[in-house]
């Protein structure tokens, strides 16, 4: 299913064009939302796809629909468009968020389970 997906993996990250949206997944290792001096909430997610981690950042404008998604699942599927933060340095606006888990069933069932 990633394969089909094209998720991009952590170590093929850099060769990925900036501002390019992808598909990243793996395991949550951290989520954080530390004040920010505008007020606005920023929500931090490190995910792990053991090639590497992989840091994805939802800002106010798509947390709405995808919050509960980052805050309490554990193996997470991104969408987000490539953001270079250095020479080797880069991370992802996140664009969207969803559980592996269900994505997987609904992919092996062809979404019968899931009403399609």
């Amino acid at each position: 299913m990633l394969h089909a997906l094209r998720v991009t993996r952590s170590r093929d990250l850099l060769s990925a064009r900036s501002r390019s949206t992808v598909l990243a997944c793996g395991v949550k290792v951290a989520t954080q939302t530390p004040p920010i001096r505008s007020g606005r909430r920023v929500v931090f997610l490190t995910l792990d796809d053991s090639t590497g981690p992989v840091d994805a950042t939802f800002f106010e404008d798509v947390q709405g629909p995808y919050a509960a998604t980052v805050f309490h699942s554990w193996m997470l599927l991104v969408r987000g468009v490539v953001r270079r933060t250095g020479p080797r340095g880069i991370s992802l606006r996140a664009t969207g968020a969803w559980e592996l888990t269900p994505l997987g069933e609904a992919w092996r069932t062809g979404g019968r389970e899931a009403g399609g």
